[in-house]
Parts: C-alpha cells; sequence; structure tokens
C-alpha cells in the first residue's frame, strides 16, 4: 500500500467492512511491513465501528516506531542529501509504483511517535 497511513487505514477499514458483511464473519488481520502499521491505524481510528468485525490482528515485521530507512532518507543533513537519495526515491514512488511520498513520510520515527502518542493504549493522550 503506497498510500499515507490515513488513506491506507481507511481503504483497510472498508475492506474489513466488505468482507465481514460478505462473509458474516469476524476478519482475521494478517499483515506483514507497512500494512501492519496501516491496519493498526485502521483499528486504532475506526474502533468503534470494527470492533466487532475484526477477530484478531497478527503482524510481522512493522514498524511501529518508524523505519531508520525513512528517516534518514527525509531528514535533512544526512546522506540522502548528498546523494540525492530523496530525489531518487521520489521518482521511484511516485512515479514508478504511482504512490505518494505521504507513505515514505508517514515511517519517519518523528511521524509515527506522534501517532502513537495519541492512542490511550499505547500511553498517549486519550480522544
Amino acid at each position: 500500500m503506497q498510500a499515507s497511513v490515513d488513506k491506507n487505514a481507511k481503504e483497510i477499514k472498508d475492506y474489513i467492512e466488505e468482507i465481514y458483511w460478505g462473509s458474516g464473519k469476524r476478519v482475521l488481520l494478517l499483515w506483514h511491513s507497512k500494512v501492519g502499521v496501516d491496519s493498526a491505524a485502521a483499528l486504532s481510528m475506526y474502533w468503534n465501528e470494527l470492533k466487532d468485525k475484526v477477530a484478531s490482528l497478527a503482524l510481522a515485521q512493522s514498524p511501529y516506531g518508524g523505519s531508520p530507512i525513512a528517516s534518514h532518507i527525509l531528514r535533512e543533513g544526512q546522506f540522502g542529501d548528498y546523494v540525492n537519495i530523496r530525489k531518487l526515491m521520489e521518482i521511484l514512488i511516485c512515479k514508478v509504483i504511482k504512490g505518494d511520498m505521504q507513505a515514505l513520510e508517514d515511517l519517519t520515527y518523528e511521524r509515527q511517535k506522534e501517532f502513537l502518542e495519541k492512542i490511550p493504549s499505547a500511553g498517549g493522550a486519550s480522544h
């Protein structure tokens, strides 16, 4: 999922509801990498709508705390500034895979920290 976490979370919510209403059974979510971040965001953002439709969430290698690669590519003054890694990633993400740079930005340490602080069970402030 090459879009932002917010956009992907909405798509995952819609997908879960479609599967649930089509089967009448609670959904088991099994994801890897960034989709794990997106699905956890979906459950957090749409908990009231999804709590009775999801049986469980199982994730592998999802970068909840952010990705060092994303943080280094996008942080000014890092290696990426000197070899135009950011520009290369923009071309790769936006032109080649038709994605959104927000997807990479959402995986930085800073963005993940902001997101996690908003979730009550993760130690953040309540909504």
